[in-house]
């Protein structure tokens, strides 16, 4: 992605907002190879899906290739843009003035969600809001901060 990209800086807030938490901490690098997760975009209308992380062991199919991939982070402009977003905001009582600051939150989100994957977090199925829940549109919650402190056994 480029650096004016919309999802690059996206993500960029995204890795700032994982950083505050003081639970993780990510450091942008310059070079692939030093990159231990790679943020990529798919541009695939075929994949109904904003984002997908694959972590170590997951494997993806498309079509009849099958490719396993250490950590990397396919955004898909094809479902993150902001007629997408449009549609489904179109029954949830958001005034059409606000679509612009939900699709910028709505985004947000999804990075968030899918670097919680690429350090290991799985959908959170519990009751309180998550980040890590399916389609969440929710930022970090301090249960997202618990769960990798436990994952990493970092303690409170």
């Amino acid at each position: 992605m480029k650096p004016k990209n919309f999802l690059y800086q996206t993500m960029k807030q995204a890795i700032k907002a994982w950083n505050n938490t003081g639970a993780f901490t990510f450091k942008q690098v310059k070079r692939q190879r030093d990159a231990n997760i790679i943020v990529t975009d798919i541009k695939r209308k075929d994949i109904p899906m904003p984002g997908i992380a694959f972590v170590k062991n997951d494997v993806l199919h498309i079509g009849r290739k099958a490719s396993k991939l250490n950590p990397v982070i396919n955004l898909n402009p094809a479902f993150l843009n902001k007629s997408y977003v449009r549609k489904q905001l179109k029954d949830s009582g958001i005034p059409a003035d606000q679509t612009d600051l939900a699709f910028s939150r709505w985004t947000l989100a999804i990075c968030e969600h899918e670097l919680g994957h690429a350090i290991g977090l799985k959908h959170y199925k519990g009751a309180k809001p998550s980040v890590i829940k399916e389609n969440p549109g929710v930022p970090i919650q301090p249960v997202d901060v618990q769960n990798v402190r436990k994952l990493y056994h970092l303690g409170q």
